[in-house]
């Protein structure tokens, strides 16, 4: 009787190492699956960052040239200050940044002497090339009214 026990005893050993194996197996599976999920949620992550940063510092470059625009125009407003800005490495956080400033419409009035002026600016900051992962691009407008009255 005793042999009898042993035997079925060795036996649902044998069983539970296989069962054991395909356990391991199984979580080692599912523990891979996750750190991939994560690794991914967290290089995502990081590109939302940069990505947030560069539309950040586009804005501020678009701010930037036309401050510059409006210093030119409040020197002579009659004058439309189309210009075209490129930030090299002196701008540091805008280093590599264009900007497109142009104007959209113009005020004058009376035509002879005038004493209004309105003019809205359009600034349009890009950064990279369309399509690659660092391009960015940024439109700003702003209008300008002066009287002189």
């Amino acid at each position: 009787m005793m042999r009898k026990t042993q035997i079925v005893i060795a036996k649902s050993l044998q069983e539970a190492k296989g069962f054991t194996l395909l356990a391991t197996i199984f979580i080692l599976i599912i523990l891979a699956l996750a750190g991939t999920y994560l690794i991914k949620i967290g290089a995502m992550q990081q590109q939302t960052v940069n990505y947030t940063l560069l539309t950040i510092r586009a804005q501020h470059a678009a701010l930037s040239a036309l401050s510059l625009a409006q210093e030119k125009w409040e020197q002579n407003p009659q004058v439309c200050p189309e210009h075209a800005f490129h930030f090299d490495k002196q701008a540091k956080a805008l280093s590599g940044y264009q900007v497109n400033v142009t104007c959209q419409q113009k005020i004058i009035y009376p035509a002879v002497n005038p004493t209004f002026f309105a003019l809205e600016l359009k600034a349009v900051a890009t950064k990279g090339i369309f399509g690659e992962r660092e391009y960015v691009s940024q439109q700003i407008s702003r209008w300008l009214v002066m009287d002189k009255s």
